[in-house]
């Protein structure tokens, strides 16, 4: 007797004799659109692709930087809320309305034909430079002390608001906000609202201490903005109880300052027997050596999301192994 074969999709003797699952999907990245522009590009894919293909990967670099100067005050004028009604984020990390207002600005701009080919073609998404700012690098560099890292986490959540609910990521451990207390020389932040033991740390990026501010999002003036004296990228090295955490570096000021907890965003997924690995190379790089590009301590990806993949690809590999032998 012949060995099994596994066979999707249906069969056709001339174009598909075993019964395979074939499918098409359109790749693409940036949308690099302006208010005077009817974006033609998404016009013409509407038309020629639609029918064609079975779901679309925007490949970052959806939004660029042009909300970032929208205030708190004026978000709170435009929904007509009340000092009561506001989210609790906007407490902590207010500068995340420029970036709602950025994702609002572009969707207006794209209505006619990045909209209708939202509504008709599915797609999955990942975030590059410009939803967080442009060229930002470092964010895997504990001890840094820029403003585009430190930005990630608030820029990433407005991403999670607007597009990255719909990805099938499999890391379900949100960003985790909060307002932390430092003493100086003291690798201890303490959260009187805590809720540390309930995160799962290992389903968790770093940790920022945010620049602050309304503007922090703003690309144009955020180097001009005096930062919170402790902001920058840190490491989270144990939960000492629900209140604390020891980090590192230690803090360099007394002080309060509001800080988060990254989430993971890559994935992978499956359409038939095909994996596709979504990676993230934003959240965890970690600034290069421009003396030995080659430098092995230096990653693109970071330790946690390096490790992930290379665990995938050989569980993908000891699959592929099984198909072989099947099909043989």
């Amino acid at each position: 007797s012949s060995s099994p074969k596994f066979c999707f999709g249906l069969h056709d003797p001339v174009n598909n004799p075993e019964g395979l699952f074939n499918f098409n999907f359109e790749f693409a990245c940036g949308n690099a659109m302006g208010p005077n522009s009817d974006h033609p590009t998404f016009g013409v894919m509407l038309e020629q692709l639609k029918d064609r293909i079975h779901f679309a990967i925007q490949n970052g670099d959806w939004i660029y930087e042009v909300g970032g100067d929208y205030t708190l005050s004026e978000w709170m004028d435009q929904l007509s809320l009340s000092e009561t009604e506001r989210p609790a984020i906007v407490d902590i990390a207010p500068s995340i309305v420029g970036v709602w207002e950025n994702y609002k600005i572009f969707h207006e701009w794209g209505k006619d034909t990045v909209g209708a080919w939202h509504r008709e073609v599915p797609s999955f998404f990942t975030f590059d430079d410009h939803e967080i700012m442009g060229d930002v690098n470092g964010t895997g560099t504990v001890g840094l002390v820029e403003p585009k890292p430190v930005f990630r986490d608030i820029a990433v959540q407005a991403w999670e608001d607007y597009l990255g609910w719909s990805n099938p990521n499999g890391h379900r451990q949100k960003i985790h906000f909060g307002e932390g207390g430092f003493t100086k020389g003291s690798d201890v932040l303490t959260d009187r609202n805590g809720g540390f033991k309930s995160l799962d740390l290992k389903e968790m990026a770093n940790l920022m201490v945010h620049w602050g501010g309304q503007l922090a999002g703003d690309k144009n003036v955020v180097n001009d903005i005096e930062p919170n004296p402790n902001a920058g990228v840190y490491e989270v090295v144990e939960v000492l109880d629900d209140k604390r955490l020891r980090i590192r570096p230690a803090a360099r000021a007394d002080g309060i300052a509001s800080y988060s907890i990254g989430q993971l965003s890559y994935y992978k997924m499956t359409v038939s027997n095909c994996g596709f690995f979504v990676l993230d190379t934003r959240s965890h790089r970690q600034l290069h050596n421009i003396h030995d590009p080659f430098d092995p301590n230096i990653s693109l990806l970071g330790k946690k999301q390096r490790a992930w993949l290379k665990r995938k690809c050989k569980r993908v590999g000891r699959i592929s192994c099984l198909w072989s032998r099947l099909s043989t």
